[in-house]
């Protein structure tokens, strides 16, 4: 007895997937004019559906940047470097910063220069 090869879908569902060619048309449409019909509402969903996600990504975006605190750092103050993730079996015993470094200056709002002796 050879085994029957079955879709996730069958799988999940426990049935064979109906496709568009085996449902008949409601109405007084056929075939090509109900694919027409779905393939433009689901265009004009999709339209839509990404209008609302873009609006709510910047609505969150804003909500955000209200309540964030910017760091300037003035030259003169010290600080530390944090390391990126290094993938270990065991990070307690890694250091995930050093420091702590002075700063020399300022080169953006985002980027220091630091000195790398150490402070004592």
């Amino acid at each position: 007895m050879g085994t029957k090869i079955r879709t996730l879908y069958e799988l999940i569902f426990d049935c064979r997937p109906r496709l568009l060619s085996t449902l008949s048309p409601t109405g007084n449409f056929s075939h090509r004019e109900f694919l027409t019909d779905l393939i433009a509402r689901l265009s004009y969903f999709k339209r839509h559906a990404k209008k609302n996600f873009r609006k709510a990504k910047e609505a969150s975006k804003e909500y955000y940047d209200k309540r964030i605190n910017t760091l300037i750092l003035d030259p003169g103050y010290y600080v530390y470097h944090i390391y990126e993730t290094i993938r270990t079996d065991s990070k307690k015993l890694i250091d995930q910063y050093d420091g702590s470094f002075k700063i020399i200056r300022r080169i953006s709002d985002v980027n220091y220069e630091i000195k790398r002796d150490r402070h004592n």
